[in-house]
């Protein structure tokens, strides 16, 4: 809550240090070009995609969305593996929100809640008007999470 249209929100697990938690890493190589990606682990809570849900990883800091999980394999990135492939090892967090608010909240894709677990989360907007980045932490448990952005104009 406390977003409007157009600002952009990214939340994920909190690393415990101030950051987001980059929650498992490529198993193998994934080749230019390509929609699937093997990770090391894949957190139990990782959004599933089922339906029309919109669901997002981050390879090496490049954002994609994905459209089905089985085990440890991610499928259906868009867009696909960019030019320079990714290398085995390349760092990998799967973001619970990761996209642009269309009114005065936001809610994830479903996933399956293994345990209580700190979520980081991040409002910003740079057009005009912009505001002053906000971020904060919330509690997730068995019954969801929610946390309020503070919008403080950016003059």
């Amino acid at each position: 809550g406390g977003v409007v249209a157009g600002d952009y929100v990214l939340v994920a697990r909190d690393n415990g240090s101030g950051g987001f938690a980059n929650d498992t890493t490529l198993a193998a190589s994934a080749t230019v070009g390509a929609t699937s990606v093997t990770l090391t682990a894949a957190p139990a809570d990782t959004p599933v995609a089922p339906g029309s849900q919109t669901c997002y990883i981050r390879i090496n800091g490049n954002r994609h969305t994905y459209t089905g999980r089985s085990g440890n394999v991610i499928s259906g990135l868009s867009p696909a593996v960019p030019v320079g492939g990714y290398a085995s090892g390349f760092p990998v967090f799967i973001p619970f929100i990761d996209a642009q608010a269309s009114g005065t909240s936001i809610q994830s894709a479903n996933f399956q809640f293994g345990s209580n677990f700190t979520c980081r989360y991040r409002v910003r907007k740079g057009t005009t008007p912009s505001i002053v980045p906000f971020e904060s932490t919330l509690s997730v448990t068995s019954n969801g999470g929610s946390g309020t952005a503070v919008r403080g104009a950016d003059v």
